[in-house]
């Protein structure tokens, strides 16, 4: 049994040789070349081992961004995939706004669990992402795991608390939100037939912003930086920018975009 986690710069376990594995099956990779990559990269691999204690509701937030409760938070997962399903268990831990800005808490301490799904390169994302994509509730535990053990590594309040703000009865947006949600195939409940594609309004594309933010000289970083951490010091430096071009790209009705 072996660990599955990043942390920082330091890979202490599997993660990268898991997402790799499954890269290599969907470009067509044949068992011979998985098994051997594999057999690598598993030799700078350490045992897993327990938590000091059971992750549960009450102390879930308490062992945020400690990377020693992964195998609890893997129990955890586990246990709310099996009783709520892929789909509910993704919307209340990572999207509500229980675990992601409490009223009341220290801006410090907040959960933020969208900014840990996306913090060290993303790779709680693809493993969830690879989960979903192959039908493994498995991948989809330990991306949530891993969300849990990573620290907001890009900036805390880059996801601002409005985010959470449940929208106005009558908008559509909810709903549309909740069909695509409902449609994950790891659930025993049927898909939604006719689902139309995530698209966003008005006239600014997703390449228009990256455009512009190529064009934006506020960007030019006044900090030197290297290639492993560079991820993480553009958002220290750089994360109300990136905001404030994210809110031109909203969801919405009309051709995806």
């Amino acid at each position: 049994m072996r660990t599955i986690m990043f942390t920082g710069t330091t890979y202490i376990s599997t993660t990268t040789s898991r997402i790799a594995q499954f890269a290599i099956y969907a470009l067509g990779g044949s068992a011979a070349i998985i098994k051997d990559y594999y057999k690598r990269d598993s030799e700078m691999q350490r045992p897993a081992f327990e938590s000091p204690e059971s992750i549960t509701e009450e102390n879930f937030i308490e062992h945020l961004g400690d990377e020693n409760f992964y195998q609890g938070y893997v129990t955890f997962f586990t246990q709310q995939i099996a009783e709520k399903g892929v789909r509910n268990t993704l919307e209340v831990f990572i999207f509500s706004e229980k675990y992601n800005h409490q009223k009341g808490r220290d801006a410090n301490a907040q959960p933020e669990m969208l900014a840990r799904f996306f913090s060290n390169l993303v790779h709680a994302l693809i493993h969830v992402g690879y989960g979903l994509e192959f039908g493994l509730k498995g991948m989809v535990v330990e991306g949530l795991a891993l969300t849990a053990v990573h620290e907001v590594r890009a900036g805390r309040g880059t996801i601002p608390p409005s985010l959470f703000t449940p929208y106005s009865p009558g908008s559509g947006i909810e709903e549309d939100v909740a069909s695509r949600i409902s449609s994950l195939a790891l659930d025993d409940t049927a898909a939604p037939a006719n689902i139309p594609l995530v698209s966003k309004t008005g006239s600014v594309h997703a390449f228009d912003i990256v455009a512009r933010i190529l064009k934006d000289e506020r960007f030019k970083s006044k900090t030197p930086t290297d290639f492993i951490n560079q991820f993480i010091d553009i958002f220290d430096e750089f994360s109300p920018m990136v905001w404030e071009y994210a809110e031109k790209w909203t969801i919405g009705p009309g051709p995806a975009r």
